[in-house]
């Protein structure tokens, strides 16, 4: 579904023969574009941002990383906004730091990102001056530039590591020794602890260039306005003349195999790459050609959706992805992961099914499946326009000035597809294959270190390789659909409802409970969830292991009459989903649907609850995926390090480490039948939270006709209450340090045991401290300290309150401050939990409070989870309005309630260091 979602974005955004009337479009004097558009999603809420045509691949040489460094820059001092005051500011408007405040640096662009209110013409302005301030008047200080080279180091220190070793290797097939190898965004540590103001200073005026640069405004506002305030802000003499700007591009594909291994690695996996063009989409034509080579994607990846779940098939994991990298050249490739020592049959797997691809063309069933599968993705999106956010639409709309595709709206795109759709052919899908089959690509191969891992050999490989090129190849996708049957169930009874003002209750004749409340912030969208609040708590140790593979089983394994494979292709093109669960606490079903599919949706529902398959290929595949897991765990360190935590913070309850040999042992199909049956056999006591954009007859059809004839009955329900699973934090101050890996960085994992009882009071006050105590984290540790990229607090406090609530904080330093930076992080809770700090930023967490309520209680997934949240034993549940939050977090409140839910000297720390330090 990724996969389809990223290809939809390309489509929708690559034709210009259609209506574009949503944007207003301009180009000031100065040559500075903007791009205005009016949506009322989020209400009263505004995305801008300011993009530049400019990034790491026009460094000089001793600018390396400098694109990156100036972003920085761009948040620790303006003109207007001294040091951190920018930040301070917009905190104070209820903006988060990470969340509605960002940016990011590329090869070729850097994007600045603002999301504001706009419920006062004053804040829409000060957004937009924000954004002159980035663009012009940034005050690059020395004093700030030395303080910020500390943070970036420890941005680029957090990226090191066993996915950055293999992305260098991947790099060095993809880029050579071009300008994309030798312009990393983060750029070289010398060159960035050599950093000064004249070096930074001469990026800043030469780029940012108001011929290079567009402000992009997505919100609910008057675009008339929003015009008139850019032209306003905006409209400003250059300092330099325009800079002549090369266009980059990689080498040719090098083909050739690479077997690399490292001692972090987990699994077998194979990376199978090329390079080739990329031409923007702003042409019927072009748009035609990135059609055909979505559909051929999608084909391939159903395809090998299907052989994974087969037994004797080598990997466990792959798919095709495609994405354009800068304006004329796109990547494309197969990431697979495979099984142990099953490099060589899994190299064979892929080729011959991708020869066959090439070699035969797919019919016109499987055509058409994809077809429809993307035509409801199309459908559901246009459909479903007024509750498109705006970061969706910002982000299209930026790559029409930063790659020079069209945007085009959701209406517009359906209707274009529409008309293309007919024009892919079998033999245009086969062509799209075999231009890939006959790529030159690169094989990257990474392998764990470790006994028992036989060694591959390129020429292995390459064996393989000519073996599938000289064979004639045969058709390996067969089709033998058969006809879903819905289980015929018997209606039941609707026997109590009643108005509770925000929902509607009912209880049904088979014991379920239904939680309803219609809402049109979609207009074509139906959520439910089916759930019973136990989980697998109430099972004995056996139980709860067989449980961990219950879920995925039902979802995958087929109903209705189909095999696991007739399934998955029978879901194609219905714009539903049906999911599968069982958690600590409770265990259920999850339907999404439109209502054109909601009677197939429904079938198809209580035919899976009713007549739950279970496939012995899927479990053994996933039992091999798990001792594999778990043979490699040592090898990583984070995994040894997450383990050795979660063993401190529970008390070593085996229910909280990942099962090892023995545990898997344990595992069998017919004690998963067991717990199959027990929890999903009778649905008396079930509760069914039904939200979205349903009348009320209709729900009353789905209850009758659908939820009451599931087999239950009033008469045997209990008051089922999950199981107490005694974990047992530590009730003393403990250090967990691991030593391992050879990264030059430390992650620390501080956690303290939450004390006090649950109640609806203490969880709010719990989160709002949260909230203040990142505030504090940042402008202190980050900003004053320099220690940090990022860092950050987070509370947990359920109801069920069984030992496992807390409050932790966590972050990535060097080896050497890793200490230090703890101490400070202890010192800030401990003077924090007696009251320093709390009252100046009272305001600003309830401002964040009121921005963030104002939306959620217009979106589906607030009133899903909020009456999910009802419907539990957790009865004092609410969710209070800003008006309620702001006298119930208040200083006295908050210093009343955590001397009681918290102790500064009762804490985990967990360390994870390197076992040979050095300085990068």
């Amino acid at each position: 579904m990724k996969t389809l979602f990223l290809f939809c974005l390309l489509f929708i955004t690559t034709i210009t023969s259609f209506a574009q009337d949503e944007i207003l479009r301009g180009k000031l004097s100065n040559g500075l574009s903007y791009y205005i558009m009016k949506n009322s999603k989020p209400e009263k809420r505004a995305s801008l941002n300011l993009a530049i045509k400019s990034g790491s691949l026009n460094e000089t040489e001793d600018q390396r990383g400098l694109a990156h460094f100036l972003e920085h820059m761009a948040f620790n001092g303006t003109a207007r906004y001294p040091k951190n005051d920018l930040v301070k500011y917009l905190q104070s408007l209820g903006l988060s730091f990470g969340g509605d405040l960002n940016a990011h640096t590329g090869y070729d662009e850097t994007v600045y990102k603002l999301q504001i209110p706009t419920d006062s013409e004053k804040s829409l302005t000060e957004g937009f001056q924000v954004l002159r301030q980035w663009a012009t008047d940034i005050t690059l200080d020395s004093h700030d530039i030395e303080e910020e080279k500390n943070i970036i180091m420890e941005e680029w220190r957090t990226a090191q590591g066993l996915t950055e070793r293999l992305g260098k290797i991947r790099r060095e097939y993809l880029f050579g020794n071009s300008r994309f190898f030798q312009r990393s965004p983060i750029g070289v540590p010398e060159t960035i602890q050599g950093a000064n103001q004249k070096l930074l200073k001469d990026y800043y005026e030469n780029w940012y260039h108001p011929e290079l640069m567009a402000v992009i405004a997505v919100g609910d506002f008057d675009p008339e306005k929003v015009k008139a305030i850019i032209e306003r802000e905006f409209s400003y003499s250059p300092k330099r003349p325009l800079p002549c700007q090369k266009e980059y591009s990689l080498p040719e594909n090098i083909g050739g195999i690479n077997v690399f291994s490292d001692p972090e690695i987990t699994a077998s996996t194979l990376d199978i790459f090329s390079k080739g063009e990329y031409t923007p989409g702003n042409s019927e034509k072009t748009h035609l050609e990135n059609l055909k080579y979505l559909i051929f994607s999608n084909i391939l990846n159903s395809r090998l959706s299907i052989l994974e779940k087969r037994k004797d098939t080598p990997f466990s994991k792959a798919f095709h992805y495609w994405y354009p990298l800068g304006k004329n050249t796109s990547v494309q490739g197969l990431r697979v992961t495979a099984k142990e020592n099953e490099i060589p049959a899994t190299l064979k797997e892929i080729m011959e099914n991708l020869q066959s691809l090439a070699l035969y063309p797919v019919s016109q069933d499987e055509l058409l499946r994809e077809t429809e599968e993307l035509s409801a993705y199309l459908k559901n999106r246009e459909t479903n326009r007024a509750s498109v956010e705006n970061e969706h639409f910002i982000e299209e709309i930026r790559d029409e000035f930063t790659l020079g595709e069209s945007f085009l709206s959701p209406q517009d795109s359906y209707l274009l597809f529409q008309k293309l759709k007919d024009r892919v052919t079998p033999q245009e899908i086969q062509k799209m294959a075999h231009n890939f089959y006959e790529e030159n690509f690169s094989i990257l191969v990474s392998l764990p270190q470790k006994e028992g891992i036989s060694p591959v050999k390129e020429k292995e490989l390459e064996k393989v390789l000519q073996e599938v090129k000289s064979s004639p190849g045969k058709n390996l996708f067969s089709e033998n659909m058969g006809k879903f049957q819905a289980a015929k169930l018997k209606p039941g009874k609707i026997l109590h409802e009643k108005n509770l003002g925000e929902y509607t209750f009912f209880q049904l004749s088979n014991g379920i409970d239904v939680f309803y409340k219609e809402t049109d912030f979609d207009r074509d969208r139906i959520n439910m969830l089916l759930f019973r609040e136990e989980g697998s708590s109430v099972l004995d140790h056996k139980g709860y292991l067989n449980s961990l593979f219950l879920g995925e089983l039902l979802q995958k394994s087929g109903t209705g009459g189909l095999n696991k494979e007739e399934y998955e292709l029978f879901l194609k093109g219905k714009n539903y989903s049906i999911s599968s669960h069982v958690s600590d606490y409770d265990q259920g079903f999850n339907l999404y649907s439109d209502r054109e599919n909601l009677p197939l949706a429904l079938e198809n529902f209580t035919t899976l609850l009713t007549e739950r398959k279970l496939d012995s290929d899927i479990l053994e595949n996933r039992l091999a995926l798990s001792r594999e897991k778990w043979n490699n765990l040592k090898n990583s360190p984070r995994m040894v390090f997450s383990e050795k935590m979660k063993a401190s913070l529970s008390g070593d309850n085996p229910r909280r480490r990942t099962p090892n040999l023995e545990d898997l042992s344990l595992v069998t199909m017919e004690r998963i039948e067991e717990v199959n049956q027990k929890l999903f056999s009778d649905f008396s006591g079930y509760k069914l939270i039904l939200t979205g954009s349903l009348d009320s007859q209709g729900m009353r059809d789905i209850l009758i006709n659908y939820i009451s004839a599931l087999p239950g009955s009033l008469e045997k329900r209990e008051d089922f209450s999950p199981g107490n699973l005694e974990i047992k934090q530590p009730m003393t101050s403990q250090r967990e340090t691991v030593s391992q890996g050879e990264d030059a960085k430390a992650i620390v994992s501080i956690n303290y045991p939450y004390q006090d009882v649950y109640t609806n009071k203490n969880r709010i006050l719990l989160s709002a401290y949260s909230k203040i105590l990142d505030i504090v984290l940042i402008e202190k540790i980050r900003e004053e300290m320099a220690g940090v990229y990022s860092i950050r607090s987070s509370d947990s406090l359920r109801y069920e309150n069984h030992g496992e609530n807390s409050l932790g904080v966590s972050y990535t330093s060097s080896p050497d401050s890793a200490l230090k930076i703890s101490q400070a992080v202890q010192g800030i809770i401990r003077e924090s939990l007696g009251g320093k700090y709390l009252q100046e930023n009272l305001e600003k967490i309830y401002e964040n409070y009121r921005l963030t309520y104002q939306d959620e209680i217009k979106r589906n997934r607030f009133w899903f989870y909020y009456l999910k949240n009802r419907a539990l034993k957790n009865r004092d549940y609410s969710v209070l309005t800003p008006e309620e939050y702001r006298n119930l977090v208040t200083y006295q409140n908050l210093l009343e309630f955590l001397p009681r839910a918290l102790s500064p000297d009762i804490f985990v720390e967990g360390v994870l260091l390197p076992e040979k330090r050095e300085t990068p």
